[in-house]
């Protein structure tokens, strides 16, 4: 039996396991009692969740011997910034007496709300890829605006700390989000990057979603200039990107000739050339003069296109 193996054995097994890189999908719900959240005029950010459809690592819930071994691997990350100081519930006396009794009041602790600005993510910034992918609406409200708008990790809605230790980060290109989607997110991540966050950045996926991801469940990167090298029949899934491209960066003005893999070959190589901060970060960081941008379809685990 598999317990019957000397640990040093075991130890290989696991070891072989924890390096396996993983996908962590993180879509942003906002919560209902945000009025601002739509409308920008929150300081602090609009109030969400995030909602992850990636499993924990296997090996933290496999048996004790693979949980004490996997959490020094992974770590709870991608917690909510400003999250309030906690307040243990204490009796306050007033100083005054009624009756001859001292007034005094319970007040309770907000252990409740702190937990709610707590890490709940496991995450290897070493290995793993975090993928934006949706904003949604609330619960139970009616799609609309932001049903389907792409999401991305501004420094008001994370710790500044973990924004600086991404080495691998997916976005979302998304029709739905307006014709400057591409520019705005480029902004920000540009105007991150000139902040000090993303300084460990090494890949930048961007990405489509299939239609009929469903955001409770796990999913993949399928890498769009390797398959339609492989199959021919995939042409369609690079043109449909080279389209949303040419529309989420209309109002930047970037222009990307050529149709199917050629255009996702400029989109790759040239797609960053106007924003060199950021540019010059993934080439420091060892991007491919080639590919600085990696061009990927995101879909259910096991899915089809």
């Amino acid at each position: 039996m598999f317990t019957h193996l000397p640990l040093e054995i075991r130890l290989l097994i696991w070891e072989t396991i924890l390096h396996q890189p993983r996908i962590v999908h993180i879509n942003m719900r906002y919560l209902p009692d945000d009025p601002a959240a739509f409308c920008g005029s929150n300081d602090e950010g609009p109030e969400f969740e995030c909602l992850c459809s990636t499993p924990i690592p296997v090996l933290l819930h496999l048996c004790t011997e693979t949980r004490t071994l996997a959490l020094a691997h992974y770590e709870l990350t991608f917690g909510r910034a400003n999250a309030p100081v906690l307040r243990p519930r204490r009796l306050h006396k007033h100083g005054f007496s009624i009756k001859g009794k001292e007034y005094e009041t319970v007040i309770e602790s907000n252990e409740a709300e702190v937990a709610k600005y707590a890490p709940k993510i496991y995450f290897n910034f070493e290995r793993d890829t975090v993928v934006f992918g949706r904003t949604l609406l609330p619960r139970g409200e009616e799609p609309g605006r932001g049903r389907f708008m792409a999401c991305f990790p501004y420094g008001k809605h994370f710790d500044f700390e973990q924004l600086q230790r991404i080495e691998s980060l997916a976005l979302s290109i998304d029709t739905d989000s307006g014709s400057d989607s591409g520019y705005i997110m480029f902004y920000y991540l540009n105007r991150h990057v000139g902040l000090g966050s993303f300084q460990r950045l090494k890949k930048l996926y961007l990405c489509l979603e299939a239609d009929d991801v469903d955001p409770s469940r796990g999913v993949e990167l399928v890498d769009l200039r390797e398959k339609v090298k492989k199959e021919e029949r995939d042409e369609g899934m690079a043109q449909e990107f080279v389209d949303r491209w040419r529309t989420a960066f209309k109002g930047e003005g970037v222009v990307v000739n050529g149709v199917g893999m050629e255009g996702l070959r400029i989109i790759c190589k040239d797609g960053l050339s106007r924003r060199y901060q950021l540019r010059e970060l993934l080439l420091k960081n060892g991007a491919s003069p080639d590919e600085v941008l990696k061009c990927v379809w995101v879909r259910d685990m096991g899915g089809g296109n």
